[in-house]
């Protein structure tokens, strides 16, 4: 039996998607047929305030700007040309009862009759299909990349909504990005006088933050949608991105060593279970310099030990790390070898333990004063806060790097305790040291040059020292006439002037002679040999 369906049971309605929003917000045309609800975008946008539900339309009225009228009319309009579209719909259905399987699909060509078809080539759709390529083609980019980034580019998709932008292919040019900069930097600003006049902090809008949010666009641009064969025909080129550069000095970042007095601190103050597991690791991370992402890696079971070193392979940078035979790193090893209890290594850690850290100094009542700049677009901002109040995961492998740095570390040997690729950032952090620091290194640096210097000119001494016994001894001079003497000057006086005359008196040439103890060129053993072949010659010769 055929099911019954009659023509009036359809209804059509309007609801807004954020009914009591202050922003405008879309309207949806919801339908009901067939014991289901179909809700479709009506494609305008309306005050929620400015918006009559009983009546279904935008209220328009004296006391409206004319903006707020115009874009009610708009509404209206498009409303009208719904409900017209809606009627031809049910007539539709009416003649052609045995459609019904594609209901759903007629109503859709009804309601958007007349309605510019999204544009096949939207740069929001090129562009999210070139994220989906440039990260299906790289299957080494870590999750929390790809989604940290599909953030950014949404970014420019919001742009593009809130300044009502035709969504196609020129918003994929020199200009466009340009222009999208531009906006980014006058977002930054508004932060800024923010900040300046109530005193708070509000996040975003930095040069890095900024950065970031173009080069996204800027690579799906250059890597996929202007070289890849299947969009060569929109012709989309190549375009560049000006870094905007950090203005501050190293000093002005917020990167400060713990000192070891509140290094002792944490590590001795009594904490309940689970914030001592949070004290652990970050404690740990102060004395083996490892990202957060990497210390899970250290209570490996399946790591192979080197004298009790090993090594662990970094996720950031793909590079070796060498973790030292260190007394804290054996004993929470041991401690934790069942694993943690409160702590997992997941994509939530380094939130978790951030705001676990600031819990423990704060309990600590590590309070030090810290200065530090922020840039909102183009404008630095100064700002001071308490330790206990500011204190993040990445303090400890500041931490690590400045003492060892202290402890006399070149920066490239350091680069393979703690990952890096290079020692740039390292070689940054030199920059920003304290001026007792600077000197303390300078000595350091000083007496090691000097005792490298003076190892150096006792070895080479005590070589030539040994060379000038040497070929005393071939000469045949008395062993006890030399044995005792160190001095490289009384040697040579015996060389030159004993020793060295009887191979005259033998019809050797001075030269020759000088040539053959006093070159560079030759080992010991070659002297000795050089030498007992002229004197054997000589022997030949006087015998004859």
């Amino acid at each position: 039996m055929t099911k019954q369906f009659f023509i009036n049971e359809i209804t059509l309605n309007f609801n807004l998607r954020e009914p009591h929003g202050f922003k405008p917000t879309r309207i949806y045309v919801v339908v009901r047929m067939l014991g289901e609800q179909i809700k479709l975008t009506t494609c305008v946008k309306v005050y929620p305030q400015l918006w009559n539900a009983k009546k279904q339309e935008a209220i328009i009225g004296f006391n409206l700007s004319k903006l707020d009228i115009q874009n009610n009319k708009v509404v209206n309009k498009r409303i009208i040309e719904i409900r017209i579209a809606f009627e031809e719909f049910k007539s539709y259905i009416c003649q052609n009862p045995n459609s019904l399987g594609n209901i759903n699909q007629i109503l859709k060509n009804y309601i958007y009759k007349g309605v510019a078809k999204k544009d096949e080539k939207s740069a929001t759709r090129l562009l999210n299909e070139a994220f989906s390529k440039a990260y299906s083609q790289n299957s080494n980019v870590k999750e929390s990349t790809k989604r940290q980034n599909h953030y950014r580019l949404k970014y420019f998709f919001l742009y593009i909504k809130e300044k009502s932008l035709k969504d196609d292919i020129t918003l994929l040019t020199q200009d466009a990005l340009d222009d999208y900069q531009q906006y980014l930097l006058d977002e930054a600003a508004v932060s800024a006088d923010i900040i300046a006049k109530n005193n708070i902090r509000v996040r975003g809008g930095g040069i890095q933050s900024i950065n970031d949010k173009c080069e996204i666009v800027k690579r799906l641009i250059n890597d996929i949608l202007s070289i890849n064969r299947e969009y060569r025909a929109l012709n989309i080129s190549e375009i560049k991105y000006r870094k905007i550069e950090d203005s501050r000095e190293q000093d002005d970042k917020k990167r400060v060593p713990l000192t070891n007095d509140e290094l002792q601190i944490i590590q001795s103050i009594k904490l309940n279970d689970e914030l001592t597991e949070y004290r652990d690791i970050f404690y740990l991370q102060c004395n083996v310099g490892q990202r957060i992402s990497d210390m899970g890696k250290l209570f490996s079971d399946n790591i192979k030990f080197t004298d009790g070193n090993f090594v662990i392979e970094t996720l950031k940078e793909d590079t070796d790390a060498v973790i030292l035979n260190l007394d804290i790193v054996n004993e929470l090893r041991s401690k934790y070898a069942h694993g943690f209890k409160y702590i997992k290594f997941n994509n939530s850690f380094n939130s978790k333990l951030n705001l676990n850290i600031k819990k423990i100094f704060n309990i600590a009542k590590i309070e030090r004063e810290i200065e530090w700049v922020e840039t909102k677009g183009k404008r630095k901002i100064s700002f001071k806060g308490k330790l206990c109040d500011e204190i993040s995961s990445h303090f400890a492998r500041h931490t690590f790097i400045t003492n060892m740095i202290l402890k006399g570390w070149e920066a490239d040997k350091l680069c393979y305790l703690t990952g890096h690729k290079n020692d740039k950032m390292i070689r940054e952090i030199y920059t920003h040291l304290t001026k007792e620091d600077k000197i303390n290194i300078a000595l350091k640096e000083k007496n090691r040059v000097e005792n490298s210097v003076d190892k150096k000119s006792n070895h080479d001494n005590t070589t030539l020292i040994n060379e000038a016994k040497s070929v005393l001894n071939y000469l045949g001079a008395d062993v006890d006439e030399y044995i005792d003497i160190y001095d490289i000057d009384v040697l040579y006086r015996l060389l030159y002037g004993k020793y060295e005359g009887k191979l005259l008196d033998l019809g050797l040439n001075y030269n020759v002679i000088k040539s053959i103890y006093n070159t560079k060129d030759m080992d010991v053993k070659a002297k000795k040999n050089a030498l007992k072949d002229l004197i054997d010659n000589l022997k030949i010769k006087s015998n004859k």
